[in-house]
């Protein structure tokens, strides 16, 4: 594929009219490696696919609903607008609902034109009542190992990033035992 006419963003971190060729859904140095069609982008922006590492939903869905039809809803969205990765974001709620929602998340949830998982963010439960916000505070727990190794289970592997109160007791204690397993 041939993007003529862009006004493309660069590795210099500037945008510049030019064409950019694709092969095999990579960016190639030259036109004989592109393959198929030529789309003109005269006027239009054309930037890397955009990742959102905090999403706890769209379109009418929320990933803590653990709705794997609803995740989908949500990643088409994100996809359709220039989102091309995601980390569905949990919300604090009773474990088995967290548990519910990371299981929505396993790999099968993705399909063609959806963004893609980059991990699961696990905002919640280990937050402090003093700073809880928009958490319900009767969930909130201490940091655990054991739940946090379950949510991972339950996601296929994919939890990346944990959202946790620096001020916890023991917090200090998990993030080394967290690292030592999971480097």
């Amino acid at each position: 594929m041939i993007i003529r006419n862009g006004i493309v963003f660069g590795e210099d971190l500037r945008f510049q009219k030019r064409d950019l060729y694709i092969g095999q859904g990579r960016i190639v140095a030259e036109e004989a490696q592109a393959d198929g069609a030529e789309v003109d982008a005269e006027g239009l922006y054309v930037i890397p696919g955009l990742v959102d590492v905090h999403c706890h939903g769209a379109v009418g869905h929320d990933f803590s609903d653990g709705d794997p039809e609803g995740l989908r809803a949500i990643l088409a969205y994100q996809y359709e607008h220039g989102i091309t990765t995601c980390c569905p974001t949990s919300m604090t709620l009773p474990r088995e609902r967290i548990l519910r929602a990371m299981e929505s998340a396993a790999p099968s949830v993705e399909q063609r034109r959806t963004a893609r998982i980059g991990g699961v963010h696990l905002e919640g439960p280990f937050l402090s009542p003093a700073r809880s916000g928009a958490h319900r505070r009767e969930d909130l727990c201490l940091p655990d190992v054991s739940f946090l190794r379950e949510c991972d289970r339950a996601c296929k592997g994919r939890v990346r990033l944990v959202t946790a109160a620096p001020d916890l007791p023991g917090v200090l204690e998990w993030i080394r035992a967290l690292r030592e397993e999971y480097g």
